[in-house]
């Protein structure tokens, strides 16, 4: 005759990585290896909750969603490489509205427009002595902070930008 063994099984909640990241950068400030004060700033993080197929739709689009273009379109008149912003969406008919990095408006049907990635903004703190990791596609590196720019000598962040190699030289 087999016993049967009754097992309890525990686990500790999951952890986000950013909170993760949260604890390890709290201990690194209070071993003094970066620096106490933290400077902020927008940083764009993908939408993670977007497919393919949803991206086709306008209602999954959120006001203030920041969209990347990878491919140039003649009839939204959207080119590769460029930002815009979300400023509204019309669900029943399936119109975007975005604010292009010049100011203009351009409304589109997003079935029309193939290769468009979606970010939300982010606050992310940073101090100095923090090593960032940059996760572009095809440009991933990572780089160390010896010392904080401002908006006004490193426009890229006040801007949510992309941040080329050369910029942190």
């Amino acid at each position: 005759m087999r016993r049967r063994l009754r097992t309890r099984w525990s686990s500790r909640p999951i952890i986000s990585r950013a909170e993760i990241n949260g604890r390890i950068h709290s201990e690194l400030q209070e071993r003094g290896v970066v620096g106490r004060e933290e400077h902020c700033i927008q940083a764009l993080v993908p939408r993670q909750d977007l497919t393919g197929a949803d991206r086709t739709w306008a209602a999954r689009y959120q006001f203030n969603d920041v969209l990347l273009y990878s491919r140039s379109s003649k009839e939204t008149g959207l080119e590769k490489g460029e930002y815009a912003r979300v400023k509204s969406v019309d669900a029943p008919n399936n119109l975007l509205t975005v604010v292009r990095a010049d100011g203009s408006e351009q409304t589109y049907d997003p079935r029309r427009q193939q290769g468009v990635s979606v970010y939300r903004t982010e606050e992310k703190a940073f101090s100095v002595g923090d090593r960032i990791q940059f996760t572009a596609p095809a440009n991933a590196f990572i780089a160390h902070l010896p010392r904080l720019l401002s908006s006004e000598s490193f426009p890229a962040l006040a801007n949510t930008c992309a941040i080329g190699k050369n910029d942190l030289l």
